[in-house]
């Protein structure tokens, strides 16, 4: 395939070693040569007559780029080949066994194809007419007239070239569209209509002649479309250069994957939440048919804390629960120093991004959308030996998500992941959908039901009704604010407040459940101990009636040393077994949403800092 690249070059003129019998410099009638654009692409038809062989080859030159690109079919068998001077990578492509070899352009012999000239230290490609061979430097070609090739009123140049690498001499004579005669269909004054070489070269020592015709077709002045320099989808091509770094994806987001599974010719969907810092997952998807499941095949509800290595899925529509310790190998779950321990994966690791040989792709348009993409490739599998190629594809910058929130996170954006394992003619595709940026409402993490028949303690407290306007002000991002100082003042992990709610009456209650400590033992080895649900319930009545029991509440835009807060009223806590019925206030708006994920971020982290003090020591 790389002697028929190299077949098509038609190189600048040596003076050593030149076959007079063939041809010498000719001299002659001189006339303005035709201008070529800086931006074309063309299909090429050779015939190689001492062969008896076609072929046809496309063409993309790219000048303003500084790239080229030919795709050849040669007995049957396609290559894509890619000139990258910006890199000095010459790629070569077999697109239907998903082969790439990358080879260092300014020291290849398919260099000659574009051309290869050094500016300022940078490789760069001939210009146009430099890289159809045509009006080089020190070449002469001499005027011969006018012409008629396959009906077209041409001018024709002739010239005599000597390719010291093959030790070739060759007559070449140029025919370009008469721009007097002849009308192109482009509007464009000439185009290139053909190339006839007549020549002899040396092979093994021995000498033979050769002729060849090359017809130019469907010549455009410019890129019909430039993703076609991007080499093609699924293929890795190793040692290629990463010319832009992966995107990093945000600590805490949620998120609707649609996967595309071509084994089981199935299409199925879930729902994600994650929170890297408070070491939290949860999925909402629909068990398959098509497997076993032991917990049924309603819709699913799936809460890993990785704080306590339990996982719970529950069952909303009948409404029971099931816990146990959180497997190993599930997809949230990373290899940790001791492989028996389960570890949340970071959100780098979630989405793979730390295959090996992972290099930029360019840019690919993908559901009508512009996307930044890369390609890596990994030597297992699911566990099985087995070479896997990914492709990630995440927004790119000229693309805005209206998902996006003040405040939320400004880190990439993945839309889509492809998985290819070509030994078993498997793929996989990911399609994300409604990608936030932000930390998961902790009040949706809820377990209460899986405690239903286990301990936990109901409590009751009051706050000054003259902060009801504070309260009323965004009341979901006021229950998230009391979700935090809970979990400080009782040194419990947020999964064990549940059912937290506002009522009114005379004041304004804070009511809400502390569960008991994990039910079953997780493998994990940090926070093995959890505060007892006793000791957490004695904290939480000392600091109410000693008027130490502070909410900072959360305001979007805040900062932390601005925040208001409230103080509990002292000795208001009761337990109870039963409630009253009580008017609950309900319902917030997508506005209340926004302020949540924004002041998360500003007073999240203050409480963090204490919740990791107590959590930890």
């Amino acid at each position: 395939m790389h002697v028929l690249l190299a077949t098509l070059c038609l190189l600048h003129l040596a003076a050593a070693g030149i076959d007079t019998t063939i041809c010498t410099t000719p001299y002659g009638q001189q006339h303005t040569r035709p201008s070529l654009p800086q931006q074309f692409e063309v299909h090429v038809e050779c015939n190689f007559l001492d062969l008896n062989t076609t072929t046809e080859v496309h063409e993309y030159y790219d000048d303003i780029n500084n790239r080229g690109e030919v795709r050849v079919s040669d007995f049957g068998v396609k290559l894509w080949a890619y000139y990258s001077y910006d890199t000095n990578e010459l790629i070569s492509i077999l697109p239907d066994k998903s082969l790439c070899y990358v080879e260092d352009l300014q020291k290849n012999s398919q260099r000659y194809l574009f051309g290869y000239q050094s500016k300022n230290g940078q490789g760069h490609i001939f210009s146009a007419s430099g890289a159809l061979h045509f009006g080089e430097a020190n070449t002469v070609e001499v005027f011969q007239g006018a012409d008629v090739v396959r009906g077209i009123n041409v001018q024709k140049w002739y010239s005599c070239l000597y390719w010291a690498g093959m030790d070739a001499t060759m007559n070449v004579t140029w025919y370009f569209s008469d721009p007097l005669n002849w009308e192109t269909a482009l509007a464009v004054p000439s185009t290139p209509v053909r190339v006839h070489v007549r020549g002899r070269r040396t092979k093994n020592g021995s000498p033979y002649d050769f002729e060849h015709y090359y017809d130019f077709l469907h010549f455009k002045p410019y890129i019909e479309d430039p993703q076609n320099f991007e080499t093609p989808n699924g293929i890795s091509c190793p040692g290629r250069k990463n010319t832009k770094p992966l995107p990093v994806v945000a600590p805490a987001y949620s998120l609707i994957i649609e996967i595309v599974d071509n084994v089981r010719s199935q299409i199925s969907f879930m729902k994600e939440y994650y929170d890297q810092s408070m070491k939290l997952t949860k999925f909402m998807y629909k068990p398959s048919h098509t497997t076993p499941s032991i917990y049924g095949y309603n819709p699913l509800t799936e809460i890993h804390d990785f704080n306590t290595g339990v996982a719970y899925v529950i069952d909303p529509l009948i409404g029971n629960c099931s816990f146990r310790p959180i497997e190993h190998g599930t997809f949230d779950d990373a290899t940790a120093k001791n492989p028996h321990l389960v570890r949340m994966r970071t959100s780098q690791e979630f989405f793979y991004l730390n295959s090996q040989d992972v290099t930029y792709e360019g840019v690919k348009t993908v559901r009508n959308i512009d996307m930044d993409t890369w390609v890596g490739r990994r030597n297992t599998f699911q566990g099985f030996d087995l070479n896997s190629t990914w492709q990630w594809y995440f927004k790119l910058g000229t693309w805005s998500a209206s998902q996006q929130r003040v405040g939320s996170y400004s880190m990439g954006t993945p839309l889509m992941l492809t998985i290819d394992v070509h030994e078993l003619s498997v793929s996989y595709t990911y399609n994300i959908y409604n990608f936030i940026q932000a930390r998961p409402n902790l009040l949706d993490f809820d377990i209460s039901s899986c405690f239903m028949d286990l301990k936990r303690r109901k409590f009751d407290f009051k706050i000054p009704t003259e902060a009801r306007d504070l309260v009323d002000r965004n009341k979901e991002l006021f229950k998230y604010s009391v979700l935090m100082s809970l979990t400080y003042y009782t040194a419990v992990f947020p999964l064990r407040i549940s059912n937290l709610r506002v009522v009114y009456d005379d004041h304004i209650h804070i009511r809400f459940e502390i569960l008991d400590v994990r039910p079953v033992t997780g493998d994990v080895t940090v926070n093995s101990t959890e505060t007892p649900l006793d000791v957490a319930a004695q904290h939480l009545v000392s600091k109410v009636n000693n008027n130490e029991f502070v909410i900072y509440v959360m305001q979007p835009g805040v900062s932390l040393q601005e925040t208001p807060y409230i103080v509990a009223v002292p000795d208001s806590i009761t337990e109870f077994t039963y409630e009253s019925e009580l008017a609950e206030f309900k319902g917030y708006s997508p506005g209340a949403l926004g302020g949540l994920s924004a002041a998360m971020i500003v007073v999240g982290g203050a409480l963090g800092a204490g919740l990791s003090f107590v959590f930890f020591k």
